[in-house]
C-alpha cells in the first residue's frame, strides 16, 4: 500500500484500537488479579512475582504498538532509522538493569524492560507519524483513553466480589463490552478480517 502511495490511515484505524484492547485488557487484568494468577502458577514464589508479572504484562501494550507502527516503517523503508532506535533503546534498557537490578532485582529488569519497551514505541510512532504523515486519530485516542478509565474502575469494583475467579472474568467482559460500546471494536471489522484471512489462506 504505501509503494503504491495508497492512504494506510484506514488499516491503522482498524488494527490500533484490536491491538489496543488486547493489551489494555491483559494490562489491567494481570494488574488487579497479578497475586492470584501467580499464586495459580507457583506453588512457592518470590514475594516480587506479582509486580514483576504486573509490569511486564503492561509492556505488551508497547509491544503491540511496535506491531503496527514498527511494521510502516519497515514497509516504508526507514531501516536506517529503526536501526539507531533499537541500538539506543538497548543503551537504555542496559544502563537501567545496572542501575535496577542490584536494587530492586527482577524487579528492576522488568521496570528497565517496560521503560526500554515504552520509549521505543513511543518514538516508533512519532516517526510513523511524521514520516507517512498519518494523521492523529484523536477520536480513537479518546476512545482508548475512556476504555482504560472504564475498566481501571471496574477493576476496583470486581475486587468487592467474592472470589477472584468471578471478579477476574467480570472484569475481562467489562473490557469486551466496552470495547463493542466505545466502538473500538466493530464486528463488520472483525469479519472483514476473518474474510480476509480466509481469502488468503485459500
Amino acid at each position: 500500500m504505501i509503494r503504491l502511495k495508497q492512504n494506510v490511515n484506514d488499516l491503522i484505524r482498524m488494527a490500533l484500537p484490536l491491538l489496543m484492547v488486547a493489551g489494555l485488557s491483559i494490562a489491567i487484568s494481570c494488574n488487579f488479579y497479578n497475586h492470584e494468577i501467580i499464586d495459580l502458577l507457583y506453588k512457592n514464589h518470590a514475594p516480587q512475582s506479582p509486580r514483576i508479572l504486573g509490569t511486564l504484562m503492561t509492556g505488551f501494550l508497547f509491544v503491540s504498538t511496535s506491531y503496527i507502527y514498527g511494521t510502516l516503517l519497515t514497509a516504508n523503508n526507514n531501516l536506517k532509522q529503526l536501526n539507531f532506535l533499537a541500538a539506543l533503546t538497548v543503551v537504555i534498557n542496559v544502563s537501567l538493569n545496572l542501575v535496577l537490578i542490584p536494587r530492586y532485582q527482577a524487579l528492576g529488569a522488568a521496570i528497565s524492560s517496560l521503560v526500554s519497551q515504552g520509549f521505543y514505541a513511543t518514538v516508533q510512532v512519532v516517526l510513523a507519524t511524521l514520516k507517512l504523515k498519518i494523521p492523529l486519530n484523536s477520536d480513537i485516542l479518546a476512545k482508548i483513553s475512556g476504555f482504560l478509565a472504564l475498566n481501571i474502575v471496574a477493576g476496583y469494583l470486581s475486587l468487592k466480589i467474592p472470589g477472584w475467579v468471578p471478579g477476574f472474568f467480570i472484569l475481562l467482559f467489562s473490557c469486551l463490552l466496552s470495547s463493542f460500546a466505545l466502538g473500538l471494536i466493530k464486528p463488520s471489522h472483525l469479519l472483514s478480517l476473518i474474510r480476509d484471512d480466509r481469502e488468503n489462506t485459500a
